[in-house]
């Protein structure tokens, strides 16, 4: 009697892949921030008339209004943003900037496409782990057989690996993995990574910034 195929094994998104996602989102909002901040400064400098060039009085500006702003309404602005950015783009596109760099999406647990509930819940459940520096998080990962945080058991949700076109790692000079960027199948908690070199006229907008301070390798996958 003839065997029934085995079902391919799915990968999910390990403790390492989530962290260096956190990482790359960490990064995005914290130009987000800072380009805010300074549209911010450069309009409140214009309306109060003073010259952008007087270094003293736009400091003095600067902190008494910093000073004005409460440790509640700061915390409001910085929660509630990371929680924006990640419902935004997990409800657009299935995976956050740095989830669409490593290769990976969020789907709940059946495999099909998360809903809108399960994407605010898992979110909204992100907000105390961040408070806590995602530790929470990593020790849910690491626990869990499918690699799902507090806010993906909460929304019944899973991270799994995804295949796309580009495959290419970026390393530090010591050889140790840092981003593999989209299309790589890798888990960090490991030390093997698969990647496609592609020629460099490729390249995304992002690789050349990453690329702007890390050195490239590039590894054949085995035929």
């Amino acid at each position: 009697m003839q065997q029934a195929p085995p079902q391919e094994q799915i990968q999910y998104a390990g403790l390492g892949l989530r962290v260096a996602a956190v990482a790359v989102d960490s990064f995005v909002l914290l130009v987000i921030y800072l380009a805010v901040g300074t549209v911010w400064a450069y309009s409140l400098v214009m309306e109060k008339g003073i010259d952008p060039q007087d270094t003293l009085a736009v400091q003095t500006l600067l902190n008494d209004q910093v000073q004005d702003v409460s440790s509640l309404t700061f915390y409001l602005v910085l929660f509630g943003s990371l929680f924006i950015y990640y419902l935004l783009l997990e409800a657009i596109f299935h995976a956050s900037i740095g989830k669409l760099v490593l290769g990976t999406r969020v789907v709940m647990a059946d495999g099909s496409r998360a809903t809108g509930l399960a994407v605010v819940l898992r979110n909204l459940v992100r907000i105390p782990e961040a408070m806590f520096l995602y530790v929470p998080a990593g020790l849910a990962c690491l626990a869990s057989p499918r690699r799902q945080r507090l806010g993906d058991r909460v929304a019944r949700t899973v991270q799994p690996v995804v295949g796309v076109e580009v495959g290419r790692a970026w390393t530090l000079a010591s050889g140790f993995v840092v981003l593999p960027m989209v299309g790589a199948r890798a888990d960090l908690g490991t030390t093997r990574l698969q990647v496609e070199p592609h020629p460099p006229e490729t390249l995304s907008p992002l690789e050349i910034l990453v690329g702007a301070s890390l050195s490239r390798s590039t590894k054949k996958s085995p035929e």
